[in-house]
């Protein structure tokens, strides 16, 4: 999604995204972008505007957390985390 909307209107546009996975005593996931941000985004007549929130649910679910971290204009943070008792068995 990142990589679909983080241009905007705007396809030309340069997009840099960051991926990052650590683990220790807990796993930890983010996915960064420098686009427009999810504010800036014109609704498409196809989309929900749900999808950040169905994640969220899934994850909580499960024991974990999704944070987002919005920068109109500047790109958009989003971070999964899992404690460690959720994924080592």
């Amino acid at each position: 999604n990142a990589a679909k909307y983080g241009r905007g209107v705007e396809a030309s546009r340069p997009l840099h995204l960051t991926i990052a996975l650590s683990g220790s005593s807990a796993l930890e996931l983010t996915v960064e972008d420098d686009g427009v941000g999810t504010q800036s985004i014109p609704q498409s007549k196809n989309a929900t505007g749900q999808g950040l929130a169905l994640h969220s649910t899934m994850i909580e679910i499960i024991g974990g957390s999704l944070a987002v971290e919005r920068r109109p204009g500047q790109g958009t943070r989003a971070t999964i985390f899992l404690p460690e008792d959720r994924w080592v068995s």
